[in-house]
This record gives structure tokens, sequence and C-alpha cells, in this order.
């Protein structure tokens, strides 16, 4: 982890460079000489810059020089110093230009985002690294992080967020062990988890899965009145969303082509399942596009504003605006509940309904074969249920 204070900067003998954060190194010298350097990316090379020693120039001070060199070279410019820059280190092949982690990173996940099943995905990436990692290393030298660094990462969070913090561990190992491949950095990987960071962090617990919250449908009636005194085209997605107890991203990216009479046609790369899907719409459902489409009558979405989609955040932010402790995915599992409680329906209609993956070959059949006549009637009474209040 970098040095922070005065006191612990102070207590520093060891030869070598040691890291006092943003950038910021303490150079100390075998012949005992100690000096601030800060490390620059400029014009996409590593620059090594020297701020003045130890005795002459505070910690305080350095950091301050060491903010204005980082905008300077942001700019392309080299500040000036009474210092010598400092020699790039040895162990750096000079033939193969340095690279930031944030800047490698960002490339890395461009090349990778075409494979994933997801787009969304490149998103999360990028959004758990800029709110974790960039803070920590996001300007460092990928040569330069250490396994410290990935501790001052991980631990505020390895127990609090756990399943966060894993996804933030195993996307800084992936992309560290890239930057090794390709040669931007040397040594091992200081986010390995096997016989690494295994020894350091408590193994993740089993079981540590996030439920999401959900509305009973005893009030969800009530819910969809509520709903319904709200005229924004937020409200309108999140009324189909619970309608078709569909996923977030299903509904946000639906496209007026996927509509056949009164069947929705999800295509297979845009299922969690990687399987088609085919939604029977009830009657409201289908107003509620109409409505929507009025809205925006040349987007190819059912759902967009000046023809983009909703944002992702959209429908819940809509929830919490209205009071309710609920998530959107939590409707999925209201949904199932009252499958369960109030409908003589057989088990795998509702999971037919949720899209979900079935293994059982003679299950998978009879789904392929009854479900879709028996799951209209299902959204028929499920729309029929959650409309009550105003019968």
């Amino acid at each position: 982890m970098p040095y922070r204070t005065a006191l612990e900067v102070k207590h520093l003998d060891r030869p070598g460079r040691h890291s006092v954060g943003e950038n910021l190194h303490l150079l100390i010298k075998k012949s005992g000489k100690r000096t601030w350097v800060v490390r620059l990316i400029i014009n996409g090379r590593r620059r090594d810059l020297g701020l003045g020693r130890q005795d002459e120039v505070s910690l305080s001070e350095a950091r301050n020089r060491a903010r204005e060199a980082i905008v300077m070279a942001r700019q392309g410019l080299l500040p000036s110093t009474t210092q010598k820059a400092a020699p790039t280190p040895p162990e750096i092949t000079p033939s193969i230009p340095q690279k930031t982690f944030r800047l490698y990173a960002d490339e890395w996940i461009a090349t990778q985002t075409p494979g994933w099943k997801n787009a969304k995905h490149a998103a999360q990436w990028t959004s758990t690294l800029e709110a974790y990692a960039y803070p920590v290393i996001g300007d460092l030298g990928l040569d330069e992080i250490t396994t410290e660094h990935v501790e001052a990462i991980l631990k505020p969070i390895w127990s609090t967020k756990q399943v966060t913090a894993s996804r933030v561990q195993q996307r800084i190992e992936r992309i560290l062990s890239a930057a090794i491949t390709l040669g931007y950095r040397k040594g091992d990987n200081p986010a390995r988890w096997m016989g690494h960071l295994s020894n350091l962090l408590h193994k993740p617990r089993k079981g540590n899965k996030t439920h999401f919250r959900r509305l009973p449908y005893q009030e969800l009636p009530g819910f969809i009145e509520r709903l319904q005194g709200y005229d924004c085209l937020a409200a309108l997605a999140l009324e189909f969303c619970i309608l078709t107890a569909s996923r977030t991203s299903e509904v946000l990216q639906a496209k007026r082509s996927e509509i056949n009479g009164d069947l929705w046609q999800i295509p297979a790369e845009r299922m969690k399942a990687g399987k088609p899907h085919e939604v029977p719409l009830p009657a409201r459902c289908l107003v509620l596009i109409e409505r929507a489409s009025a809205r925006d009558p040349e987007s190819e979405y059912l759902f967009s504003a000046r023809a983009k989609p909703l944002s992702t955040m959209a429908m819940l932010q809509h929830i919490q605006r209205m009071g309710d402790p609920t998530t959107v995915h939590g409707f999925r599992s209201s949904f199932r509940d009252w499958v369960s409680d109030c409908t003589e329906y057989h088990p795998e209609i509702a999971e037919a309904a949720l899209a979900h993956t079935i293994s059982d070959k003679t299950i998978a059949a009879y789904k392929r074969n009854t479900a879709l006549d028996k799951r209209r009637a299902l959204m028929r009474e499920w729309e029929y249920y959650c409309l009550s209040v105003k019968r």
C-alpha cells in the first residue's frame, strides 16, 4: 500500500523506489540521497521527473508539484524542474511503450467487447474499474502495480461487497495477465487469486448470492394503480416489464420489429440463456406499446426518447421516486410467488414464462410443445390480477 503520511515517509530507509501515492515516489539511493520523483506519461511515453531532494521539498509540496506536472503531461507538455529527469528503470524494455493501467484496460475491454454475448458487459467492466481500481492504480504504469496496490483496492470492500470485490479482483487479474502476455509488464500477476491473494484475503463465502428485493404480490395491484398515475416513459416501460415478467435489459432493448401480433419474439443474442424467447402479450401491453410509440414515432425501440432506448437505471429510479423498497428484477419473484400461491399452473410453465433454463430433456420437450398456449393464458390471468384494483 502506498505510504501516505509524512511520518511513514520519514521512516523509510530501504534503498529503492517507494510509492507515496498520486504517481509520486521517494527515490532512495544506496548513498542515502533521497529524491522526489513523479511518474508521467507524455505523448504515450513514460517519463520519470525529479521534483527535488526530500530535505529541501516537503511531502505536501512534492505532491503539489506532482499534480501540476501530471496536468501538464496530459497536455503533452514536459514540465520544467530544477532536477534532471530520472532514467527509465532498466527492467522495462525500451522497445515496448509503457501504458497506464487505465489506458490499457480501456483498450483491452474494447478488444473483448465484440466477443461478449451482452454489450452491457463492457459498461459493467468499465464502471467497476472506475469505481474501485482506477482511483488507486489508474494512473500507474502496468509494471508499477504491486500486491499492496491490489490489496488497497479490495480490502475495503472484500467483506461488505464480496460479489463486487470478487469481480473487481478477477477483472484486474485478467487485464494484467494480458499485459504480461504482450510484454507490457514483467514478473508475476499481483492480482492472481490462486496461491497469491488467497493467502492474504479470506475465501469468498458460498451462498452469498444477492437476492433482489421484491414487492409481495398481494401489494402489486395497488402498486400498478399508483404507477398508472404517472405520465412518463419510465412508467410505461415499468408496467410493461411487470406484466410480461421480463428482465430490464429485455424490455429496454426491445424493438418494434420484434412484435408479431400479440407475441413478442426476442432473439437469442438478447436473452440471458442465449436462446430465442417468445412472450405472449396481454391486451394492456399492446396499449402500452402504442402509447410509447406515439412519444417517439420514428424510433426502432419500444420505449425510447429521441430514438434512443431508456437508460438502464430509468425504471429503478422511477420505483425509488415512488418510495417503494423493491427492484425491477424483484417483480419477477413477485410473479413466481403469485403463480405458486394463486394458480394451478405447472411450475415449469412459470419457469418457461421467466425464460429460465430447464435442464431435464423430458421437461424441456414438454415446455417446447405445450408451453406457449398455456403461457398465453397464464399472462392474461397475471394481467387480470395486476389490474384488479380498477375492477
